[in-house]
């Protein structure tokens, strides 16, 4: 996706920003690997056979930007911090209402 404002107010995206940061997945952009299915037919009158093959197919942009660094990690962390005041203080004040307090 895009980097919206809409999609950076999101936690699903600091969630994954997090993880991202600490597995380090962006070195799925340097260690791509494509793969393929190719049907081969051995016999005429046989079943053909799958060949599954796979190659690196060197770096390739996938759009990956994971910044691996403690302090990107803390920010992540303090996103996600907010979120869980922001959503769990909405949820006290409605659960508070509806019980008539």
């Amino acid at each position: 996706m895009e980097n919206s404002p809409v999609m950076r107010a999101t936690i699903a995206n600091w969630t994954m920003d997090s993880m991202g940061s600490i597995s380090g997945l962006d070195q799925l952009n340097r260690d791509g690997v494509g793969c393929a299915v190719q049907e081969v037919e051995i016999e005429p009158d046989g079943d053909p056979w799958k060949v599954i093959g796979c190659d690196a197919i060197g770096e390739r942009d996938l759009g990956l930007e994971y910044e691996h660094s403690d302090d990107h990690l803390f920010l992540t962390w303090v996103g996600l911090a907010v979120h869980f005041m922001v959503w769990g203080g909405l949820t006290f004040i409605i659960l508070y209402r509806r019980k008539g307090g």
